[in-house]
């Protein structure tokens, strides 16, 4: 026993060490060789700067440092077109492993170098231009592995800690240089700058051998050839203004770091000699590196997952103006004078330092995760390669010609120059203020368009080069399927300028396209195109096209002639052509003239041949008023044919016969006739909305039935319809809440209604963006009362196939309530991303981190946090405490299995009607007590189900009370029920 024990005490311990620095357990190991590799490397790099420094400063003094910038400008620069050029020659887990290599031989040379005199001076100032070098390379070499092996979430944990091995670094190296100092002296410490290194190398190689999934084995190519041209073109657009921003950001800050170190090695140089300044170094690095390393170990992953990437990143400016600017003020003669700079640079080097790599070294990785991965890493070291180099060598030339301007002026004095260049230092942290608030605008619209890649939509190309695309598509020979679509597409662009389109194709087009091009047209009849139409029913030998371009030139004419329908209403002429004559001239004609029509519809209605009954019902609602014709109505809502009934829906309620509207809510029930109720309702407008709401907010009513209804109060789209749809989805849930949302969502796409009018009436009702909000926050606490169920009733406890359905429907009212979250919040925070990030969800698991991560920008609602939580892939156990930890919404408290399980009936109007049936299952197997209400209420559940599901569990908890009940629901309206209360009842006999 006592191995297993202590198998799980270690684990426990592991587990609480990582929830203390904020990691997962699948991410420790990668972690943790990340972190060892780049401890080693910095540590052999920081002890090679320790002694470098001292040498130059000895050698050449602080003022040769801009000199060290600029040639080390070119030197980055060669190095990092070296690594662009590797990554197109070797893969990308070779190139990382070489150059960290390339990084340590150098050291060797520059060993041998400082033992001869008269190659001391260039190996110094060779020293100190390599270490410049490879400060840059090397971070880029540890962001770019870890973008490789960790996804945009897991990165924002993982790499504060692995940045944490350049601050374990800098504590070991600053106390033990006084230790290696005097044991080998300061020339010998290269070598064991140059060993550790190539121990770096090693975990390198290790973790990429390893981890050989993480990194392509293709060498760098262009952009897939299979994505869309304009999508691929407007992501590249979108890519290289980030990238320019990406620079921008890197550039000033690197421009920051060497002008606030070269002030602060310029008053270190003024003040102390060379072993002063190396012990100074000593300390201040290794204290610094004590404060670092507890705020990247314990702050700032967190920092960064709760207040965002950038809102940490702008700590650093703010605090570089602040401090440079009091510095400034206080360095007035009548304050504190000259005697202020030497504090005050010290300070702003400490909180720069500080700052610098901890919350903004682990910020840099996490600013590429959105450009897609196939590009990532050349785009990681072209920005890495230039904006370092640039920095470098810009910042050591301003500072030269800086420095011989002021001299040429005569103000040679140094406090003088040291203003002048904090003044510089104040502005460039102010102008890299504003570039970060730049780059988190397009850090967000990068992400989406990243997640979108591959899908169209009529914003993704211009109107006019859409129109053309279809224009060449119904001109070119192709098949009737794909033209239809054209002109369907078309519809939705465009619909008043279709005629535009279509007229001058009408005579190429096939008679079925004929039909559908005039239908579309009718919306929008114009008198320009009388003539073309007046042509094609001339000639058409099709009677339905003849119709429609009969009632098209009928209509598109200020002055009609009505005497030449005349001749269409003979009954020798095709049915459909006579209707639509007919109900133009009851629409259009003198009392005489109706009178005509009404007797040539009289005999269409009475007519044996069902196309003769069917023209003639359709005939009646174009009409739009019946007069004498009421009196068949009647007879034809029992006609054997379907079609005659469709199209006498359609006249009813064209015509307002309100004495027949109870016979439109009888054909929504029915398949058959369901479609051609909908079009009629629609038709009737806000007259139909009580009908239909009482059908909607009917539980009793099928399904089926309710949404059918919703559908058509959202097809209907008045501020009334929307009214009605707002109200209810505050009182609405489950299944008819996210009816109403898609409704909703979709109501502007479909009909033309503009999302703000659909977004204000539903907001209004709810009493503004709190109330939306509150609609997400009691979806979040109600799928924390799903998490506790399934941690307190676990299949390790009971292990049934009820148990097993009751999880699965526990699933998937989770997955429901997730689902109407990310609806409610495309109504308070921009569609586009949410639709991205709801997409991205549902892929792999570096997909769902980018979606996160568009939320975790694109949000900005209280409950942030805990919704973020409720998509994190991790244990429920874990979901449900670190709920509990980030949202006072849910509130976890451990309950036996039975407890939970009346805990879940309580809000069993949460439920569905499946999850529900599965709760009282449960019960019944595993022999627990439900309460009377319980047991009353789903008795008189509408759903048949579950109210089976309650008889077979008091069959099992209390025969007494089941016999009592079974000859009142011997008449149950459900099938299933009845039999089952038929058989219950013969047994107990």
């Amino acid at each position: 026993m006592r191995v297993p024990e202590a198998l799980q005490s270690s684990s426990s311990l592991r587990q609480s060490f990582l929830e203390i620095i904020n990691l997962r357990a699948e991410e420790g190991e990668r972690t943790l060789l990340m972190f060892a590799f780049y401890t080693t490397t910095s540590m052999g790099i920081l002890w090679l700067e320790v002694s470098s420094a001292a040498l130059f400063l000895r050698e050449y003094g602080a003022s040769s440092l801009p000199w060290i910038y600029i040639f080390s400008a070119g030197v980055g620069l060669s190095l990092s077109t070296v690594y662009s050029w590797l990554q197109r020659r070797l893969p990308l887990r070779r190139v990382i492993v070489l150059i960290a290599l390339v990084m340590a031989l150098p050291v060797m040379i520059f060993r041998w170098g400082v033992d001869i005199p008269w190659l001391l001076g260039a190996t110094v100032f060779a020293m100190r231009l390599w270490i410049e070098a490879i400060y840059g390379l090397n971070d880029l070499n540890v962001a770019v592995t870890a973008n490789q092996l960790f996804n945009i979430r897991e990165i924002k944990r993982t790499y504060p800690i692995i940045s944490s091995g350049n601050l374990v670094a800098d504590i070991l190296s600053g106390f033990s240089v006084y230790l290696l100092l005097n044991l080998v002296g300061l020339e010998n410490v290269l070598l064991l700058a140059c060993a550790i290194m190539v121990v770096g190398v090693g975990f390198l190689y290790y973790l990429a051998e390893k981890y050989e999934h993480a990194f392509p084995e293709s060498l760098k190519r262009q952009t897939e050839e299979s994505d869309g041209y304009r999508t691929r073109q407007r992501l590249q657009g979108t890519i290289r203004y980030y990238v320019v921003l990406l620079l921008a950001f890197f550039i000033l800050s690197q421009i920051l770091l060497f002008s606030i170190e070269f002030q602060f090695l310029n008053q270190l140089n003024l003040r102390l000699d060379a072993a002063e300044i190396a012990s100074f170094l000593g300390i201040f690095s290794g204290a610094l590196g004590l404060i670092e390393l507890f705020t990247q170990w314990f702050t700032s992953s967190r920092l960064i997952e709760r207040e965002g990437v950038f809102s940490v990143t702008l700590i650093l400016p703010t605090m570089i103006v602040l401090i440079g600017a009091f510095t400034l003020f206080s360095s007035h003669p009548r304050i504190l004078g000259g005697a202020s700079f030497f504090a005050g640079i010290v300070v702003l080097k400490f909180f720069d330092e500080w700052l610098r790599y901890t919350l903004v070294a682990s910020t840099r990785p996490v600013l590429f995760q959105p450009i897609p991965e196939h590009i990532r890493s050349k785009v990681q070291s072209l920005v890495g390669g230039i904006a370092e180099p640039l920095s470098m060598g810009g910042t050591g030339l301003a500072i030269l010609v800086t420095i011989a301007f002021c001299n040429w002026l005569g103000f040679s004095e140094p406090n003088f120059q040291t203003r002048i260049f904090l003044v510089g230092i104040v502005v460039a942290a102010l102008v890299w203020f504003g570039a970060i608030y730049l780059l988190r605008s397009r850090y967000l619209n990068l992400l989406v368009l990243s997640a979108e890649r591959g899908l169209l939509s009529f914003s993704d190309a211009n109107l006019r080069v859409l129109k053309k695309a279809f224009i060449d598509q119904l001109e070119a020979p192709g098949s009737e399927a794909d033209k239809r679509s054209c002109i369907e597409l078309l519809c939705h662009i465009d619909l008043k300028g279709i005629g535009d389109i279509l007229v001058p194709r009408l005579d190429q087009l096939s008679p079925a396209l004929q039909r559908q091009a005039l239908e579309a047209m009718l919306e929008y009849p114009s008198p320009d195109y009388e003539q073309p139409v007046a042509a094609l029913m001339n000639t058409s030998q099709q009677p339905e096209v003849k119709a429609l371009a009969l009632r098209y030139v009928w209509i598109a004419q200020t002055s009609p002639n009505i005497n030449a329908l005349r001749p269409y209403l003979k009954p020798e002429v095709d049915p459909v052509l006579r209707g639509t004559a007919a109900s133009l001239m009851m629409r259009r004609g003198d009392r005489q003239e109706r009178a005509e029509a009404t007797e040539t519809l009289r005999k269409m209605l009475t007519h044996p041949e069902e196309r003769e009954r069917m023209m003639g019902c359709r005939a009646l609602g174009e009409a739009e008023y019946m007069q004498a014709l009421r009196i068949y109505i009647r007879n034809l809502l029992q006609d054997d044919s379907l079609r005659v009934r469709r199209a006498l829906l359609e006249a009813i309620a064209a015509t307002h016969l309100e004495e027949f509207y109870p016979s439109l809510i009888k054909a929504l029930q029915y398949k058959s006739t369901r479609e051609a109720a909908m079009e009629a309702l629609t038709h009737l407008g806000n007259e139909a909305l009580p009908m239909l709401k009482a059908i909607a907010t009917d539980g009793y009513r099928p399904e089926a039935l309710r949404n059918s209804a919703w559908q058509v109060i959202g097809s209907i789209g008045t501020p009334e319809a929307l009214e009605v749809l707002a109200n209810n989805l505050v009182t609405s849930w489950g299944s008819t809440r996210r009816r109403i949302l898609r409704i909703l969502l979709t109501l502007f796409q479909e009909k033309g209604v503009k999302r703000s009018n659909v977004i204000d009436a539903v907001l209004d009702q709810l009493l503004g963006r709190s109330g939306m909000e509150d609609l997400v926050q009691t979806e979040i606490a109600f799928i924390g009362q799903l998490l506790a169920a399934k941690v307190d009733i676990s299949l390790d406890r009971f292990d049934s196939q009820e148990a097993e359905l009751l999880r699965e429907a526990l699933d998937g009212l989770q997955a429901d309530s997730i689902e109407r979250c990310f609806m409610l919040l495309k109504f308070i925070s921009p569609p586009s991303a949410i639709q991205a990030a709801q997409v991205s969800i549902q892929g792999s698991a570096a997909n769902r981190a980018r979606g996160i991560e568009i939320l975790d920008n694109a949000l900005d609602i209280s409950s942030k946090r805990a919704f973020l939580t409720v998509l994190d892939r991790i244990p429920d156990v874990e979901k449900l405490r670190r709920l509990s930890m980030v949202s006072s919404l849910v509130e976890y408290r451990p309950l036996g299995a039975s407890d939970r399980l009346r805990k879940l009936l309580d809000l069993r109007y949460f439920l569905s009607d499946w999850g529900l049936a599965c709760c009282i299952h449960l019960a019944r197997v595993q022999q627990w007590n439900l309460t009377v209400d319980h047991t009353l209420a789903c008795l008189q559940h509408p759903t048949g189900f579950v109210r089976e599901a309650v008889l077979s569990y008091l069959q099992v908890a209390s025969p007494r009370t089941l016999r009592e009940i079974l000859t009142k629901m011997s008449r149950d309206p459900d099938q299933l029920v009845a039999a089952q209360v038929q058989q219950l009842l013969f047994s107990k006999s």
